[in-house]
């Protein structure tokens, strides 16, 4: 079995190239070689799209969301820390793990009073974003585009929901 570099050389030194048939058959296997080079570097470079596309998602470890998921986990820049969302109603929990401590193992919520209730809750309607700030987050409603500063903390008396105004 010939590799394809064989075939293209062989193409190339079986007709002197002299000769008109000869000049034609140079022309089409540089033109072949071109055409294969093309192929590969369209093949890099949707490979690369693709590879940026889990970029988009970067609160959830590179994985798009569910279109009709009802809860979402947001990381936080504390590699122990994610917040849950519920993209229905906007209430809110803080989750936090622990690989050696299982008192340090904990959910709590950070609001109590769902954003949208009964028909007005649907999947998808609230999204958070994170800001500059590794304790602050901001929900937005995506339906009427109100917005809240969300505030994590491993402390009680610092976990603080705002309406932005």
């Amino acid at each position: 079995m010939r590799t394809l570099e064989q075939t293209i050389n062989r193409q190339t030194i079986e007709v002197a190239p002299d000769t008109d048939l000869g000049m034609k058959k140079m022309k089409s296997s540089v033109f072949f070689k071109k055409k294969i080079l093309l192929i590969l570097a369209m093949t890099f470079i949707c490979c690369i799209g693709y590879a940026q596309d889990a970029k988009n998602y970067p609160n959830n470890g590179g994985v798009a969301p569910a279109k009709d998921a009802r809860y979402e986990l947001y990381k936080t820049q504390n590699m122990w820390t994610f917040l849950k969302l519920d993209t229905a109603t906007g209430l809110i929990w803080q989750v936090q793990y622990s690989t050696n401590d299982i008192d340090k193992i904990f959910q709590t919520y950070l609001n109590l009073v769902p954003e949208a209730s009964g028909g007005d809750a649907v999947n998808g309607r609230f999204k958070l974003y994170p800001t500059d700030n590794m304790y602050n987050f901001i929900m937005l409603d995506m339906i009427d585009g109100r917005a809240w500063q969300v505030q994590w903390s491993t402390d009680y008396q610092d976990r603080v929901i705002i309406p932005i105004r």
